[in-house]
């Protein structure tokens, strides 16, 4: 019968570049997996529309937010909205409907994980019975 010798450097030139092929690969994927820098899922981006509006007291109109990721595709995710002075105009914190308080003008914010867009609202005192066109 013959005997096969195998040395501890054989098994590695066999071994050792699959197992550094697959240290390289993994380490340039980072520590979450493709989805960080580089990897064009993280959210980059929220732009409210419209940019500006003008409603008044008890009137109400509809910001949208468009969220985008690295690759400049747009994602679907929860955007949370906020004025910046509640006694001016609110919004509903889940869909971006804004409603005139009082007169004054404000700030209108969406977040989605971390990233803002603006939109700013004016707020007139109308006379009664006459909207804004």
């Amino acid at each position: 019968m013959a005997s096969r010798k195998m040395t501890g450097g054989s098994r590695w030139s066999r071994v050792g570049p699959l197992a550094l092929a697959a240290v390289l690969v993994l380490s340039a994927c980072g520590p979450d997996g493709g989805t960080g820098p580089g990897g064009g899922d993280e959210i980059t981006s929220v732009v409210v529309t419209p940019s500006q509006a003008t409603v008044g007291i008890d009137e109400t109109t509809l910001f949208e937010a468009t969220v985008r990721n690295g690759r400049g595709e747009i994602v679907q995710v929860t955007v949370d909205w906020s004025s910046s002075n509640t006694a001016i105009a609110f919004v509903d914190q889940n869909v971006g409907l804004v409603r005139g308080v009082a007169p004054g003008s404000v700030t209108i914010s969406a977040t989605a994980a971390g990233k803002v867009g603006n939109a700013s609202v004016t707020v007139r005192l109308l006379p009664e019975g006459q909207g804004i066109p």
